[in-house]
């Protein structure tokens, strides 16, 4: 779980400064450079996501002990 955290994080981080670049490229009238690869990764973050609040309520339905925690984080 945390490894799929930790990539969600570093996807959006990632995908924000491409987004950023894109903003100012579109100001400029130039070519968005990373149409694509924003919509790649936004849609692998989304999957990771999923799979995360996924795991959450399988850990919440189980009684894991670090439960609550776990879906704090």
């Amino acid at each position: 779980m945390q490894a799929n955290a930790d990539q969600v994080e570093r996807d959006i981080l990632e995908t924000q400064k491409k987004l950023q670049q894109d903003r100012v490229h579109g100001e400029q009238d130039q070519a968005l450079k990373h149409r694509q690869e924003v919509g790649r990764s936004l849609k692998e973050a989304e999957v990771l996501l999923k799979d995360l609040f996924l795991d959450v309520d399988k850990a919440r339905r189980l009684k894991h002990p670090q439960a609550e925690e776990i879906e704090k984080e």
